[in-house]
């Protein structure tokens, strides 16, 4: 499953390992592939992680106000997508 975003292709792997090895940005991890819960990218314990392909923009990082927020999260792990 891939997810557009504004210059960014997003999609589900199965390793943070994998992920920045094709060059991308793990996003957060996911405690499973489907009806998942997350957990901030930093966190360890879940290995299927959300990557996201910047296309060639800075770094994915929350700016002033969030304008660039993808989503956010109830809790720093084990957390619901908000």
């Amino acid at each position: 499953m891939s997810l557009n975003l504004v210059s960014s292709i997003c999609y589900v792997e199965a390793s943070a390992a994998t992920c920045t090895s094709n060059g991308d940005d793990v996003i957060m991890g996911l405690s499973s592939s489907t009806n998942a819960h997350g957990a901030l990218a930093g966190q360890t314990g879940y290995n299927n992680v959300l990557c996201c392909d910047k296309g060639g923009t800075s770094a994915l990082t929350c700016g002033t106000a969030n304008v660039n927020k993808i989503l956010g999260l109830s809790s720093t792990t084990n957390a619901h997508a908000e």
